[in-house]
This record gives structure tokens, C-alpha cells and sequence, in this order.
């Protein structure tokens, strides 16, 4: 018994050691991206953050989700980032059906008109923060379970 304690123990030891180590090197990683991003604006956008896609994510450190926030939130262009909550939301009541963020992203662009789209990219995100829950969702508070896939089962 004293050996398996001991063993315990250490198994503990070893596993909080690496779960320190791997949020360390995490926050270096943030920190090594955001000095490059940093830098990245000042060479090549004289420290503007760039208006566009596809400058956006030439900077390091930054995919799909930040460079359509950025344009959304930052520049008022219409653009749907998907997040853990546009995702699980979005497929969970049917407004689509995918098994990725990209062919998330891409259903929602075809199914909602554009003049809505960081509207409802919001809206998304606040349900799922506040209703649908990953785990629990409160589908007996939900405004929306009249049309809800999850609650209704998904329609033929």
C-alpha cells in the first residue's frame, strides 16, 4: 500500500509538472506571436492593422477566427468568425450540418444574407454562452427550441 501511495504521489508530481510546462510554453508561444505580429505590422503595414483578409492572416498568429473578428469588430465588414459557440451552436439547432470550422463558416455564409452576418455571429456566440450550453443546454428557457433540431430531431 505504501508503495502504491508513493507511486501515486509521484505519478501526481510528474503530471502537474508537465500541465506547468505545457501552459508555460503555451504562454511563450502567445507572447513569441504577438512580439511577431508586432513587428510584422511595423515592417509591413507602417503599424496599421491591414483591412483585409488576406493580410491579416499573413501576420503570425493569426487564422480565419481572429482575421474575421478583426474585420468585423475593428473595420465593420460583414464576416461570420466561427468559435466553439458558432460551431457547436450553429450545427446543434440545424442552421447547418458540418463536421469543421471552415465548412461551418462557409454553410452559414451561403444560408444567411451577408448584411447579417457578424450580427448573427454575435448572436450565436451569446446564446451559446448564456442557453446552449455545451454540456446542459437550457432547452425549457430557450427562445428558439420551437425550432431547434436538438429539440425536435432533425427534420427529413
Amino acid at each position: 500500500a505504501q508503495y502504491n501511495e508513493k507511486a501515486t504521489e509521484a505519478g501526481n508530481a510528474i503530471d502537474e509538472n508537465k500541465l506547468q510546462h505545457s501552459e508555460q510554453y503555451a504562454r511563450w508561444e502567445e507572447k513569441r506571436n504577438e512580439y511577431n505580429e508586432a513587428k510584422a505590422l511595423v515592417e509591413k503595414y507602417n503599424g496599421q492593422v491591414p483591412d483585409d483578409y488576406d493580410s491579416l492572416v499573413s501576420l503570425p498568429g493569426v487564422g480565419r477566427k481572429t482575421a474575421n473578428v478583426v474585420l468585423s469588430v475593428g473595420f465593420g465588414h460583414q464576416r461570420i468568425a466561427v468559435d466553439t459557440h458558432v460551431f457547436r451552436v450553429s450545427n446543434r439547432i440545424g442552421l447547418t450540418c458540418e463536421k469543421d470550422v471552415l465548412k461551418t463558416e462557409l454553410s452559414l455564409m451561403e444560408r444567411i444574407p451577408e448584411e447579417r452576418w457578424s450580427r448573427t455571429h454575435h448572436s450565436l456566440i451569446f446564446h451559446g454562452r448564456n442557453c446552449c450550453d455545451a454540456r446542459k443546454p437550457k432547452c425549457d428557457i430557450c427562445p428558439i427550441a420551437s425550432y431547434c433540431e436538438y429539440v425536435l430531431g432533425p427534420s427529413k
